[in-house]
This record gives C-alpha cells, structure tokens and sequence, in this order.
C-alpha cells in the first residue's frame, strides 16, 4: 500500500507542478555552500590561467571552454541544480492551514550569490580567452541555457 501511495503522490505530483508528499524541510538546511562554490570557483580560475600559459593558441579556446563545462556542470549542476531540487520539495503545498516555514528563500539567495559569482568569473577569466573565437558563441549560449533552467526552478518555487 505504501508503494502505491508514493508512487501515485509522484504521479500527481508531476503532472500537478507541487509536491502532494509529506514536506521536508531538512531542518532549514539548503544543501548549497558559499564557501564549497567559492572553492570550485578559485579552482576553475587557476585552470583558466594554467590553460592560458599551457595551451597553444589554436588550442586555447577549445581547452577554455572543456574547463567551462567542468565548471558549469560540477558548480551549477551538481551542486547549485541539486539544491534546488530539494529545495522544491520542501515548498509547502499553498492550502496548508498552518504557517509555513519556508526555507526556499534561503536557497533563493544564496543560488543568487553563487550565480553572480560564476557571472563575475566567466567575464573575467574566461571571455578573454575566447572573446574573438565562434567559441565565445558557444560559451554563452551554454551559460544562458543553463541559468534559463535554474531560474525556471526559482521561479517555480517562488510561485508556490
């Protein structure tokens, strides 16, 4: 019975766009570290200098943006995108008839302080080592798709 259950919350869930499951809130905890984004961040950096000094020039922008997508996948994905995703669980469903507490707020925040950091990275280390190749294209798109997704999930639970 209990399996049938979880499975048709999930279900409903789904299609429904909020959770019908019992709320978690983790104990306020958000899953997301300044510091832990700050650390992959001054990693990327010293990547992207070490590719400038080692890479051939033909070379430099295809290795800049291999380190990009190491970045934006292990930072924005496995870090920020996870966060947020548990994050949205714990969103109370709107007819509650008792006051929330609502910790989504915090994750909010601080997925804006992380974004604004990898924002400040990508202008300063890695544009000039791509800003007059096609791969400079490339970089953006990636990045534009990738924040377009993660402000999806923000706004998602916003409107809760």
């Amino acid at each position: 019975f209990q399996d049938l259950r979880r499975d048709l919350q999930a279900v409903i869930g789904t299609r429904a766009n909020f959770n019908i499951a019992q709320i978690e809130n983790y104990g306020g905890e958000t899953f997301l570290s300044e510091e832990v984004s700050i650390a992959l961040l001054q990693e990327s950096k010293l990547a992207f200098k070490r590719c400038q000094l080692l890479s051939r020039q033909s070379d430099l922008p295809g290795n800049a943006v291999q380190i990009l997508e190491s970045l934006l996948h292990y930072l924005m994905l496995e870090h920020v995108d996870y966060a947020l995703d548990l994050g949205l669980q714990c969103v109370p469903i709107p007819e509650t008839k008792t006051q929330p507490q609502i910790y989504f707020f915090d994750v909010v925040q601080q997925c804006n302080a992380i974004v604004h950091l990898l924002e400040k990275q990508f202008n300063d280390s890695l544009v000039p080592l791509v800003v007059s190749t096609p791969k400079h294209g490339d970089c953006l798109q990636k990045k534009k798709y990738l924040l377009e997704q993660i402000e999806m999930k923000l706004d998602t639970g916003l409107d809760r």
